[in-house]
């Protein structure tokens, strides 16, 4: 059975012909979609090119899934893909006063485990060719809304992104200043 629908005359449609409320769905998601590779497309520019070393994790698992080109140049190493907040103790550094940062220490978990900033906290962080360089590092989350309407909905922490630059000039600035 397929209805036809006058027009005009001369003209007729099928039902058939007309969109249905899945086509429109598929059309949708089609778009967002594209939406949404370009936007990702975006984001990872942005952090390869970005003057500062940046870290994404995954909220609350604290997985280290990407890192920029910046935070392995100030590293001295490929970004460490941590699995969960008790790995960063593979990332090895010292707080001023030389005892060893913990992985909770850090402000990526800090910031991850209370959902607020960290730091910026300096520490000493030993590259695998046994040198050190001071460096900066800040802790921040990201935050989605999940619910019918975003600006009420439940809040869920989504990323943890911490941010690092080299310190040694502040540092310096810093002990010389004593």
């Amino acid at each position: 059975w397929n209805p036809t629908i006058p027009l005009r005359e001369g003209l007729e449609k099928t039902v058939d012909d007309f969109p249905t409320e899945r086509k429109w769905a598929e059309t949708a998601l089609r778009e967002s979609e594209t939406h949404l590779r370009a936007e990702r497309a975006r984001l990872l520019a942005i952090v390869e090119h970005a003057p500062i070393g940046i870290v994404i994790a995954e909220a609350p698992s604290g997985r280290i899934i990407l890192g920029n080109p910046m935070a392995e140049h100030i590293f001295g190493h490929p970004v460490l893909l941590s699995d969960r907040l008790e790995e960063y103790s593979d990332w090895i550094a010292y707080h001023p006063d030389g005892s060893r940062v913990t992985a909770h220490e850090y402000p990526l978990a800090r910031a991850i485990t209370t959902g607020e900033i960290a730091g910026p906290d300096e520490v000493h962080y030993q590259r695998p060719d046994g040198s050190r360089v001071w460096v900066r590092i800040t802790g921040a989350t990201t935050w989605r809304c999940i619910g019918p309407n975003t600006a009420s909905g439940t809040r869920r922490m989504n990323h943890g992104l911490p941010s690092f630059s080299s310190a040694s000039t502040s540092r310096v600035a810093l002990l010389s200043s004593k």
